[in-house]
C-alpha cells in the first residue's frame, strides 16, 4: 500500500490498495475513516508545502516562488521540528534519527493530522452521525474524537525485529513509528484536550512546534 505526492505534477496519488481496512471502511464510522485515510490524504497534501514541495510552483516547476521573508520564517519554524525529532530516542536501539533527514515527512505528518481532523469536524457537522455508532463493544467507551486519533495511530502499528529496525534507521527517510504518532499529536492542542492530558506532560507540552 502506498500514497505519494508528485512534485513535478503537483498531484497526489493514493493507490487503490490503500482503500481498505484499517485505513478505510465502506460505510464505516467517519471518525475511523478520517483518522485513517483522511490522515494519509492530509499527509500527502502537506507535502506540497514541505521542505521540498515549497520549491515547486502550481505548475510543478521548480522555481523560487516564496519571498525572502516567507522563506526565512519557514526555515526558522522547520528548525524546531528538526530539533524535536532528533531528540526522539528509540528505546529499541538507544538512538534517534537525524531530523534533518526526515524533515519532509515530519512536516507532512504534522500537517496531515491537523488537516484530517479539520475535514472530519466539517464533515461531521453536516452529516448524520449514525455511522459512528457502528463500533466494536471495546470502542464504546471512547468519544468520536478519541476514535479519530486511535484510528490515525493504528496506521503506524508494526512489530519489527532489531535487524529490521537497524535497516530502517540506515535507509528510510521517515521517522520511527512511535515518533510519527507521538510528536504530531503532542504538537496538536486538540489531542491534549481530547484526552485530558495534564499541562506540561509529554503529550501536552508547554512549547510546541508549529508551521502553518
Amino acid at each position: 500500500m502506498n500514497a505519494f505526492y508528485a512534485f513535478n505534477l503537483n498531484k497526489i496519488a493514493i493507490l487503490v490498495g490503500v482503500l481498505q481496512p484499517p485505513l478505510y471502511y465502506i460505510d464505516g464510522p467517519p471518525a475511523v475513516n478520517f483518522g485513517g485515510l483522511g490522515f494519509v490524504a492530509g499527509h500527502e497534501i502537506t507535502h506540497g508545502f514541505d521542505s521540498t514541495g515549497s520549491q515547486y510552483d502550481y505548475k510543478g516547476e521548480k522555481v523560487n516562488w516564496w519571498d525572502t521573508e516567507s522563506r526565512a520564517i519557514f526555515e526558522n519554524k522547520t528548525q524546531c521540528f528538526i530539533e524535536q525529532y532528533s531528540s526522539q530516542i528509540d528505546p529499541r536501539i538507544g538512538k534517534a534519527k537525524d531530523g534533518r533527514k526526515t524533515i519532509g515527512d515530519d512536516i507532512a505528518d504534522n500537517g496531515g493530522i491537523q488537516l484530517a481532523y479539520k475535514a472530519y469536524k466539517e464533515y461531521a457537522g453536516v452529516h448524520d452521525a449514525e455511522k459512528d455508532l457502528r463500533l466494536p463493544n471495546a470502542m464504546k467507551n471512547f468519544t468520536k474524537d478519541q476514535i479519530f486519533f486511535i484510528s490515525s495511530a493504528q496506521f503506524f502499528c508494526s512489530n519489527d525485529d532489531l535487524f529490521a529496525v537497524s535497516v530502517f534507521y540506515e535507509n528510510d527517510e521517515h521517522s520511527p513509528q512511535f515518533a510519527r504518532i507521538n510528536v504530531p499529536m503532542s504538537n496538536f492542542p486538540v489531542f491534549a484536550e481530547t484526552w485530558n492530558c495534564p499541562e506540561g506532560s509529554r503529550m501536552n507540552p508547554k512549547q510546541r512546534c508549529t508551521l502553518w
